[in-house]
C-alpha cells in the first residue's frame, strides 16, 4: 500500500477507536465529579453471581415418595444485564446442592417453606428430596419458588 492509503486506513481506525471510546463512556455513565463508573464484569459459568440469580419453581410434588421436581437443570441459563445487552450464563446446577423453598416471594407476604436437596439433575429439570426436619408441618406446593441460599452459594460457587 502507498503511504496515502496507509494514512487513510489509520484515519479510519482512529475514527472507529474514538466511536468505541464514546460507546464505552456512555455504557459506564458518569459518576460524581465526572469520574467514570466501572462496568460490572461479565459473570462466568458456575460463578457465585450466576448462582445468586437462579430462581426456579416447583413443577411437581410427589408426597407418596417425598420428592419434588424443579424447573431447573443442566441447560438452565441466567441473565446478566450489561449496558443494553444480556449476558447469558450457565450457573452449573448440580446434584447434592441444597435449595430454599419459599412461597409468595413476589408479594409482601413471602414465607419460608423448607429446604430441598437436588438428587438428580437432568437437562431441563431436577429431582429433589425434602430435607428432613425443615418443613415443620408446612407442605411444598406446585408453584413454590426455589433458590440457593447464601450459604450454599458460598460452598459451591466459583
Amino acid at each position: 500500500k502507498s503511504s496515502k492509503e496507509k494514512d487513510k486506513d489509520l484515519a479510519e481506525y482512529n475514527k472507529k477507536i474514538s466511536e468505541l471510546k464514546k460507546t464505552i463512556a456512555i455504557m459506564q455513565g458518569s459518576g460524581v465529579g465526572g469520574k467514570m463508573k466501572t462496568l460490572t464484569p461479565p459473570w462466568k459459568d458456575g460463578s457465585k453471581e450466576a448462582l445468586s440469580a437462579v430462581k426456579g419453581q416447583i413443577i411437581d410434588v410427589n408426597n407418596k415418595y417425598g420428592f419434588v421436581v424443579v424447573n431447573l437443570g443442566k441447560n438452565t441459563l441466567v441473565e446478566q444485564k450489561i449496558g443494553n445487552s444480556l449476558n447469558r450464563v450457565n450457573p452449573e446446577i448440580r446434584k447434592d446442592c441444597d435449595m430454599v423453598v419459599a412461597r409468595g416471594l413476589d408479594s409482601d407476604h413471602g414465607k419460608f417453606i423448607g429446604r430441598i436437596k437436588l438428587v438428580k439433575v437432568n437437562e431441563n429439570c431436577a429431582i429433589a428430596n425434602v430435607v428432613p426436619g425443615t418443613l415443620n408441618g408446612r407442605r411444598i406446593n406446585v408453584g413454590d419458588s426455589v433458590y440457593f441460599s447464601n450459604e450454599t452459594i458460598a460452598k459451591i460457587g466459583k
